[in-house]
């Protein structure tokens, strides 16, 4: 007998994860991503010439990440019990796709929860304030699972932060960008989001022997389940002139942390103070997810630009993957000041001391501490060809990007500045890098 449940229930997981397929926001989080990393790669090839995002890769990549992450959120969940019904999964969806008409990055079920905690807690008020209360508030707004629903956001935010802690240091796409005082100046495209498949039970159907039976008093009790699957869509997106791309997405992991972290504990906290902590703790991790949005913008309006033209050289804006250039362990931002002893100021002085000894390269480097070095290398036959430097926009040329935006999906958000000439800023780039 136990066997046959054991069977039932991964047949009805498999059914569950059919239900993914019904929900139109995974198909709006796959065209929304690879559109987005599309733009991206034709703003490179217009601003240096070269195709540094692969789109299908990045995507295909992320998503990978979106699996792994996925089957984190649904083990939490059926570890300590979560519980949801499939009116509440079509809910929360339908209100993501609503207030993602507003703003892309309310698309993350962190707000739609936050909304139906909201009203749920208010329904159950006047369901037990008056005996005359709607059907309707009696019903399924003040039986909305709130906590289930908590744990399900908190869980997701806390492995949001993890990939976003282990992803920092991926490639990013460089930019030119039109500054504050109107001059190009180079910039870093940040585009980590994923798409996660959470799987959850839902009342009814087979009993489930891996659910606690009392170790969870928080949670509604299961009883007997079925499964359904919904995508919960995560991430930070942004461009970054005043900032290191992993130095922001670093402060992104401690607010998105701290969200997940302040809902889960709403959740444990309504178990003695009631519906209302949880509705608290939801609509507290909505705030912080924006005070995330106001602290990235304010630090990027206060900080000065990273790689505006350099006066006494040229500034590397990319490193490109398996390079020349990243054996010699050149950075972005540094300043190149001398190519085999000779002064360079723009990429065709580049170009030019290069070819005087194309044996060995022996660069003149300033870091972004002040400080200068030498970096050298032979450059074998085939090796000058993969130089795979991009430098900052010289500042003469509108940029390709303005209007900056940060949060997830925010840089589809970003205005595209079309008919400017490329600025010659790609310096031999190698062939096909790995995507970002």
């Amino acid at each position: 007998m136990s066997d046959n449940i054991w069977w039932t229930t991964v047949y009805s997981a498999g059914r569950g994860l059919l239900r993914l397929v019904e929900n139109p926001i995974l198909y709006a989080a796959l065209v929304l991503m690879v559109w987005d990393l599309s733009r991206c790669a034709r703003a490179e090839r217009r601003s240096f010439g070269v195709r540094v995002t692969r789109p299908w890769r990045a995507a295909g990549r992320r998503w990978l990440c979106g699996l792994a992450a996925g089957a984190l959120v649904s083990g939490a969940c059926l570890c300590v019990g979560v519980t949801v019904s499939l009116w509440e999964i079509a809910a929360v969806s339908a209100l993501s796709v609503l207030l993602a008409v507003f703003r892309l990055r309310w698309m993350t079920p962190v707000y739609s929860a936050a909304v139906w905690g909201l009203v749920a807690w208010v329904a159950s008020l006047g369901a037990r304030a008056s005996a005359t209360a709607s059907p309707l508030s009696r019903s399924w707004l003040a039986g909305f699972h709130a906590v289930d629903w908590a744990v399900v956001v908190g869980a997701s935010a806390l492995a949001e932060s993890l990939w976003l802690l282990w992803a920092r240091h991926w490639p990013v796409a460089p930019a030119a960008l039109t500054g504050k005082r109107g001059r190009t100046i180079g910039a870093f495209v940040v585009q980590l989001s994923w798409v996660v498949p959470v799987l959850v039970p839902i009342p009814g159907g087979q009993p489930a022997p891996w659910l606690p039976p009392s170790s969870w008093p928080w949670l509604a009790p299961a009883g007997g389940v079925a499964f359904a699957a919904f995508p919960v869509v995560s991430g930070f997106h942004g461009v970054f002139a005043g900032q290191y791309p992993n130095a922001a997405v670093g402060k992104a992991v401690l607010w998105t942390a701290a969200s997940g972290f302040a809902v889960l504990a709403g959740a444990v906290l309504s178990h003695w103070l009631g519906p209302a902590a949880v509705a608290t703790g939801l609509v507290f991790a909505a705030a912080l997810r924006e005070m995330s949005v106001w602290q990235a913008r304010r630090a990027e309006s206060r900080a000065e630009p990273l790689c505006a033209v350099a006066v006494d050289g040229v500034r590397i804006l990319s490193v490109l993957k398996g390079s020349l250039a990243e054996q010699m362990g050149l950075m972005p931002g540094e300043v190149i000041t001398h190519v085999n002893h000779i002064p360079v100021h723009s990429a065709y002085d580049l170009h030019f001391a290069f070819d005087q000894n194309p044996a060995y390269a022996k660069l003149q480097v300033v870091d972004a501490r002040g400080e200068a070095r030498i970096v050298g290398k032979p450059v074998y036959q085939g090796e000058r060809n993969q130089l795979g430097l991009i430098l900052a926009p010289d500042g003469r040329r509108p940029g390709q990007w303005s209007a900056p935006a940060f949060g997830l999906l925010q840089t589809l958000y970003l205005r595209m500045v079309r008919g400017g000439e490329r600025d010659a800023t790609a310096v031999e780039s190698v062939a096909p890098p790995s995507g970002s």
